[in-house]
């Protein structure tokens, strides 16, 4: 199993098809340049996992980066 720390995170987003579509997965953004994609059968799991690993970047951030909230 291979592990991301999360320094290495640049952004997170929820995945949607269509702007109104309820999200079933969620992007990782890494400063390399590497996408995750995540899936989920539960929107409610897409939601909690984007919040907190936004708190995570926001605990973490340095200045001058940014993250965005899905």
């Amino acid at each position: 199993m291979e592990t991301l720390n999360v320094s290495q995170i640049e952004s997170v987003r929820a995945c949607r098809r269509k702007p109104r579509d309820v999200p079933r997965a969620f992007e990782i953004f890494t400063e390399d340049g590497a996408t995750y994609k995540f899936k989920s059968n539960d929107y409610k799991n897409v939601e909690r996992w984007v919040q907190c690993l936004n708190l995570a970047l926001s605990k973490t951030k340095k200045p001058g980066r940014f993250h965005t909230v899905g």
